[in-house]
């Protein structure tokens, strides 16, 4: 991505746009003339930027158990734009995430939304395809990270990028 220093190059209207303006291409970001911020265009939307939320486990010498792992607390809204399973050794893992509001905590399987990553046989995977998931979440909501199938790895990192709205 590069970062355009002509901050008055085009106008911005941050909402649904179809393709950045021109001269802009995908996945280029540029500072909005208007609002000072700093804007990314993912290939699919703007962005007032992107961030993301995640959880590490470490099990030692044992795998990861079954079931939750963790919760984080959303500090924007956004959309989930890539979900990131690594480990430091090759094995299976497959994580769920049940998103729900923080009046609605704790998250349950019901707020599952779709949303589960599985890496199989690698020490690492990554889904930007996000087929089936429900990516919208507000400020506040309430991310819980939850092991859903026998793993056979004894630690890894897991995390979601949100393209802040």
């Amino acid at each position: 991505a590069i970062l355009n220093q002509n901050i008055n190059r085009a106008p911005f209207s941050f909402g649904s746009l179809a393709s950045p303006p021109t001269p802009f291409g995908a996945d280029d970001n540029y500072i909005n003339s208007t609002t000072h911020n700093y804007n990314v265009y993912d290939s699919t939307r703007w962005c007032s930027g992107t961030g993301s939320i995640g959880i590490e486990l470490d099990n030692g010498t044992s795998v990861i158990p079954v079931g939750i792992q963790g919760e984080v607390r959303l500090p924007w809204s956004g959309s989930i734009i890539e979900a990131t399973t690594m480990s430091r050794g090759s094995g299976n893992l497959a994580m769920q995430f049940w998103i729900d509001s923080w009046v609605n905590y704790p998250p349950t399987v019901a707020d599952l939304g779709g949303r589960t990553l599985t890496m199989t046989g690698a020490n690492s995977t990554t889904d930007t395809t996000l087929s089936g998931w429900t990516t919208s979440m507000a400020k506040g909501d309430v991310v819980r990270f939850n092991v859903s199938a026998i793993p056979t790895v004894n630690n890894a990192t897991v995390q979601l990028t949100i393209c802040k709205n």
